[in-house]
């Protein structure tokens, strides 16, 4: 089975419901500090596919796609004993190719869909790469694939314990780096069943979501 790799390699859509795909605030009332951050994407759709025969499904929507990315942050500080705090979240909805699917599919009938809701569910736990022959593309194409989890978002957090400092930073909440090139192409017969080849590599493509570097202070 063989595909052609297509321009853009990543496509986004959307933003969020104002417009904007990025948005933060901070707010100062009644002896209290707020920060507020979000980050939303509708879509983004990671080394769209376009098969190279009749017989085999296309991936127009991506190798992978990310659908309504949501990810949240929220910092406040009072000044008062044990009255900072941080909380960190996000969602998605993870599309994954399925080559395995009819040659005629089209849209979301190409995809198994995941959710993702972090960070309690990362990217890493709600989809098991390993566990499904389905996935042999993405096993062999991606070089990162994940999501923070509670204890990576604990330890790029911070609040002092007399409540006057709390901060946040975070590179990417969620990663998912790829090799492409040209074409790429799946040996669906012994002895190389399984086998992935890369026409023309490339290099390789990264998308990062959900960077957050906030710090806010309420003197006592």
């Amino acid at each position: 089975m063989a595909w052609d790799f297509l321009n853009p390699i990543v496509r986004v859509s959307g933003g969020s419901n104002s417009g904007d795909q990025a948005s933060a605030a901070i707010d100062q009332k009644s002896g209290e500090t707020l920060g507020e951050g979000e980050v939303y994407y509708e879509q983004i759709d990671i080394l769209p596919l376009q098969a190279a025969t009749d017989t085999t499904p296309s991936a127009l929507q991506g190798l992978i796609f990310i659908r309504n990315f949501r990810a949240t942050l929220s910092s406040q500080a009072n000044g008062q004993s044990d009255g900072a705090s941080n909380q960190v979240t996000y969602s998605a909805t993870i599309g994954m190719f399925n080559p395995a699917r009819a040659a005629t599919c089209t849209g979301d009938d190409c995809y198994d869909k995941f959710v993702v809701d972090g960070p309690t569910n990362p990217i890493q736990a709600a989809i098991d790469l390993s566990g499904s022959t389905n996935y042999n593309l993405q096993k062999a194409l991606l070089t990162e694939f994940h999501s923070y989890e509670t204890k990576e978002i604990k330890a790029a957090s911070y609040k002092s314990s007399d409540g006057t400092t709390a901060t946040v930073n975070i590179d990417a909440i969620m990663k998912i780096s790829a090799r492409f090139g040209t074409g790429v192409a799946l040996k669906t017969s012994k002895p190389q069943q399984g086998e992935i080849s890369i026409v023309n590599p490339q290099g390789l493509e990264q998308v990062w979501l959900g960077a957050f570097d906030e710090s806010i202070y309420q003197e006592s």
